[in-house]
């Protein structure tokens, strides 16, 4: 091999900012400046994009001119919240199949409708996604729609600021008690009686039983007669049924237990509830057939709402022929169906409370029995809307989409005041034209509805006359409906502005990386000299470029007119500093970059295109939903086609060893990605199509048997495994057979044992009185393998020496006798070694296999939190992995050689002068990339939120603690993209031999790999920020493309961190073990 300048003897050259960054701190920070420009755009576009609904702080009020509300129908009320009840689990129509663990159990809401249908109705709630508690709770309080990032603060709430009936009950000075989900006092922190509070912890999924038990303990006696003046509303919030459903899903007989034990706390509540009470109970949101929920899923969706009056009678369904109705999945029975947020104006208006003021809700026609009295109820909630969005939209400023919504809010309400108008005349109320201000016809029609001798009272008499009519009625209704139909599609209020910045920013970081890719590949020894050079350009770029930005953003304020500003100081400043820093590298390198592309690009054969024309078919797939649908099977696709690739260009190998390994490899590598492969979870659009593999089934949220018992051998072989790719270069030396053979396999033992205590904790068989001991078990175990994984596993390996063995030949023959039966016909392995030779086992390999051991703890932290079908995965997809190495090495010796025949006398070829020193290819990293979003989806992933494994909070711990539940399912979601991101640096390291006291191009070949690593993954980003932004009035907008493009946006966030703790720690510490050892610079 041509000998090399080192970096060091150019580096003196440069000059500037950066000068005297070198090797690992400087590829650090280029890969850091990457994840600025990644941030920046990501921030802007997603600002632009997912805009979180404004909140008026305004609270709905009465006064002299208006009124708010109605004349109480109940003096108090009792909120029942079962969270997750299902709407099939209370219905007397069940689905087919049916389930004799969540059918036909909780029956007393069937029962009394069916025997008192004037004081009992059941409605099929629609909960409006992200069907996660928080979000739901929000909308059952103030009437309003959640947006869609709202679900990511589900594990820490913030106080509710806006108007709801819990503000107004305070305000009317009620006295407020409540029991249950703790997430109640995160949003209303004063919103009830001291003496009257009793909250449990909401996110221990492991507990079944305790909270439910002490809800009931603290609400019962509350209902007693005696004790009836203590309070006005009680809300109590069960938990049992959703954690039920997490744990071992809806269809487990666990599930039935916790419904009888529902329907017996409810038979107790009827029985003590006076004739003043109106009751009501629901579910916050559903949940999916294994027991999930977060997303927009029928199932998940669809919520049971019972409402229950022993006193003032309310109407049955049937007496509004014109009240909606839906057909739940697998029945043929409509039900009366309703929004949510309906409970809102109706519990406010049942209470003689005004309607919180950014209500969206329609009345519930059928609680107001009495023509007169559901007219008015109407019409209120109906002008309360209309203030509402007339406040929006002053408020919100202007813009094309919102003004499409108002326009057909407005036209429903001009409806109304035609239908008002007509009904004014038809009754002859002409006479009362004195007492109509300038305000309208709307004004003298509410002055009517007030009663004409008091139109300053708070409250509507009801026994007041009424005009309104059905027609009238039915008109309110569609007016609410249209305001809420057209607020759902402002639901993103899309700011284009921001969004075309944030993509702006996002397409150029393309040319910018991949000038930046080509460049390094090119200087390769020298590329410390170029980063420095333009890491120095970048700098001063943004400089420049966000001190312009700032002040183009406080012009509009210098001259007051800062509310016609389009951007803030801060947007400008980010966008600015962003491109200027971008085009300070692009404009003097992309030129030469392209220059050098056409150079090469005659040699490319179809091993190095195969790479850019899967990323160009995976970008402009993703354009449409069909594709982002199958992602999953359509990636498996392109790691199998890509290995037919390799066995086409097998036989081209110049030696029937090397024909041999790449066949090898590639059949156990193709054998690993396809059985992988085969573990799957299914979207609901897939049903049908798709059959569940990860869990035992669809409705069951636990892994097969026979994989938990899999789970063992695979624990127990895969570090023989890996031991065995290491002993081909002679690696496992060193420490390597205490961290792999004992400290890592004890890891993986322990995080599969875990599950099987998991598993163990539901089992029927097992005594109630062992379940504390089983829990403490796991408990203990889990965190000790997170010890020792993240204490232990690096503290050895920062600690030990490089995998190597020195010793001198001759002084052990059986050691001796194998080497030399190792000949395989590779010319490129050296000559058996002389007696008395020096040998350093595993030199060939020192870079590879020590940095392998930087990943390994790692790896033993994602297998504990990965359920034991995850734990199969992660096992094959590791071997697939170094199956992957062993072939590019194949490929590189392959090609060393031919070029070393091309250019040598055969009879004076030297195979210890040619070496495989060639740099990765960009389809190499490619299939890294793909394999890393294969893992995603086959570790139970998907793009949505109910795949989220929320169990994995409780990994060590029996409740959510902070900052380690929520890491935990982070780890969970996004570790396997992480876990390839610190595997990447492998493709310039497997394999590679230090040159003692000389300079080998691990680095630069290592930062070219993690570059088209993060190239690759961009692209990805930005193909589904585009036609996220493209589709954004695409039906599915919400369900498929924003989704996609959330879980893409934050992927690359933690690939481009990643790739940073790889290359400044990993890579660093590997690095400094090389060149303590043979004084070898990278």
């Amino acid at each position: 091999m041509s000998s090399r300048p080192t970096p060091k003897s150019k580096a003196s050259s440069s000059n500037g900012t950066f000068s005297n960054v070198k090797t690992y701190s400087l590829a650090a920070l280029l890969l850091l400046w990457i994840t600025y420009l990644h941030l920046s755009g990501l921030y802007l576009f997603t600002k632009g994009f997912l805009l979180t609904r404004l909140a008026l702080s305004d609270i709905n009020t009465c006064d002299s001119t208006t009124t708010c509300t109605l004349v109480p129908t109940h003096k108090k009320a009792v909120l029942i919240i079962i969270d997750a009840l299902r709407f099939d689990f209370i219905s007397p129509s069940f689905p087919s199949p049916s389930s004799a663990n969540h059918h036909g159990v909780l029956t007393l809401p069937s029962e009394l409708s069916l025997s008192q249908p004037d004081h009992s109705i059941i409605f099929n709630a629609y909960s409006d996604p992200p069907t996660t508690t928080l979000q739901r709770l929000k909308g059952l309080t103030t009437g309003s729609l959640p947006t869609f990032i709202d679900a990511g603060s589900n594990f820490a709430g913030q106080a509710i600021e806006e108007d709801s009936w819990i503000l107004q009950l305070a305000r009317a000075g009620k006295k407020v008690g409540f029991m249950g989900d703790n997430t109640w006092l995160s949003i209303f922190p004063d919103g009830f009686d001291g003496n009257l509070t009793f909250p449990f912890d909401s996110f221990n999924v492991e507990d079944l039983h305790s909270v439910d038990e002490g809800v009931t303990q603290h609400l019962l006696p509350l209902l007693e007669s005696e004790r009836s003046g203590e309070w006005d509303v009680l809300i109590a919030h069960f938990l049992g049924v959703d954690h039920v459903g997490h744990r071992v899903g809806p269809s487990n007989p666990t599930m039935k237990t916790k419904l009888e034990q529902m329907d017996d706390v409810l038979r107790d509540i009827v029985d003590k509830l006076d004739d003043e009470t109106v009751l009501i109970v629901l579910g916050d949101h559903g949940m999916d057939q294994k027991g999930d929920h977060g997303g927009d899923g029928e199932l998940e969706t669809s919520s049971a709402l019972w409402i229950y009056s022993k006193g003032p009678s309310i109407s049955p369904p049937s007496s509004s022929s014109s009240s909606p109705t839906v057909i739940f999945p697998g029945t043929t029975t409509p039900y009366r169906s309703v929004q949510q947020i309906d409970l809102v104006p109706t519990l406010s208006l049942l209470l003689g409370l005004p309607i919180p003021y950014n209500n969206l809700g329609s009345i519930i026609p059928e609680v107001f029995p009495d023509e007169a009295v559901r007219g008015r109820a109407a019409k209120i909630n109906a002008e309360q809307v209309w203030r509402y969005l007339k406040s929006y939209e002053a408020v919100s400023g202007k813009g094309r989409e919102l003004e499409r919504g108002m326009a057909a809010a407005k036209k429903a309400w001009l409806k109304v005041e035609k239908l008002e108008e007509e009904l004014y005349e038809e009754d002859e109320l002409e006479g009362m034209a004195a007492v109509a201000s300038e305000e309208g016809v709307g004004s003298r029609i509410k002055q009517l509805f007030a009663g004409a001798s008091n139109p300053s009272a708070r409250q509507i008499p009801l026994q007041a006359p009424s005009s309104s009519s059905s027609e009238l009625l039915s008109s309110y209704t569609s007016f609410t409906r249209v305001a809420l139909e057209q607020c759902r599609l402002l639901w993103a209020q899309f700011n284009f502005t921001l969004m075309s910045l944030g993509l702006c920013i996002l397409l150029l970081s393309i040319p910018t990386l991949w000038t930046v890719y080509v460049s390094i590949a090119r200087e390769r020894s020298g590329w410390e000299v170029w980063a420095q050079r333009n890491l120095n350009y970048a700098y001063w770029g943004a400089v420049g470029g966000g001190a312009m930005g700032y002040a183009f953003g406080a012009i509009p304020k210098i001259l007051g007119v800062a509310e016609k500003s389009v951007l803030s100081s801060a947007e400008s400043t980010i966008y600015a500093a962003a491109l200027a820093s971008q085009l300070a590298v692009v404009v003097p390198g992309f030129l030469p970059a392209v220059a050098e592309v056409k150079t090469r690009l005659r040699s490319f054969g179809l091993v190095q295109l195969i790479g850019p024309i899967l990323l160009v078919i995976h970008a402009v797939g993703l354009s449409t939903n069909s594709f982002i649908l199958w992602e999953d099977r359509i990636t498996l696709y392109f790691l199998i086609s890509a290995s037919l690739v390799f066995l086409v260009q097998a036989p081209s190998a110049p030696t029937p060893h090397l024909r041999l390994r790449i066949i090898g490899y590639t059949l156990l590598f193709a054998g690993c990605v396809r059985l992988s492969g085969i573990s799957t979870i299914c979207r609901e659009e897939n049903m049908g199509y798709c059959r569940v593999t990860f869990y035992e089934g669809a409705s069951i949220p636990v892994s097969p048997s026979l994989l938990l018992f899999l789970s063992f051998p695979a624990a127990w072989f895969l570090p023989v495994i890996v031991e065995s790719f290491l002993g081909i270069s002679k690696s496992y030396a060193g420490l390597a057979p205490l961290i792999v053979g004992r400290v890592w396999r004890a890891c993986l033992l322990g995080g599969t044992v875990y599950w099987l205590l998991e598993r163990g904790e539901t089992w029927d068989e097992l005594q109630p009185a062992r379940i504390p001991l089983v829990k403490w078990l796991k408990t203990m175990l889990a965190r000790t393998v997170i010890g020792t994984s993240t204490a232990a596993g690096y503290v050895l390996w920062q600690a030990s020496p490089l995998n190597i063995e020195v010793r001198r030949a001759g002084d052990n023959e059986e050691e001796d006798k194998k080497l030399e039966q190792e000949d395989d016909g590779n010319p490129l392995r050296p000559p058996p070694p002389r007696k008395g030779q020096i040998l350093v086992l595993g030199f060939a390999n020192s870079y590879g296999s020590s940095y392998l051991l930087f990943v390994l703890p790692f790896f033993s932290l994602l297998w504990l939190v990965a359920q034991p079908t995850g734990q199969i995965v992660l096992a094959l997809t590791l071997i697939s992995v170094l199956a992957l190495l062993e072939i590019i090495d194949s490929q590189r010796d392959s090609l060393s050689l031919t070029r070393a025949f091309a250019l040598t006398n055969p009879a004076d070829f030297d195979p210890s002068s040619t070496g495989t020193m060639l740099p990765p290819t960009f389809t190499e990293t490619s299939l890294f990339a793909l394999l890393s979003l294969l893992l995603f989806y086959t570790t139970g992933h998907q793009p949505v939120l109910s795949s989220i494994q929320w169990s994995s909070a409780f990994i060590g711990f029996e409740t959510v603690t902070y900052p380690f539940s929520p890491l935990l399912v982070g780890l969970n979601t996004w570790g396997p993209l992480l876990l390839l991101t610190f595997l990447v640096p492998l493709l310039g390291q497997w394999n590679v031999s230090p040159k003692p006291k000389s300079y080998v191009p691990a680095l630069p070949d290592s930062l070219k790999a993690v570059l088209g690593f993060a190239l690759y993954q961009a692209t990805v980003v930005i193909s589904t920020a585009t036609w996220a932004a493209w589709h954004r009035r695409h039906l599915m907008v919400w369900k498929v493309f924003a989704p996609r493009f959330m879980v893409a946006g934050v992927g690359l966030v933690v690939v481009d961190l990643g790739l940073v703790l790889a290359v400044g720690v990993g890579m660093r510490v590997v690095g400094g073990k090389v060149k303590k050892t043979f004084a070898t610079a990278a």
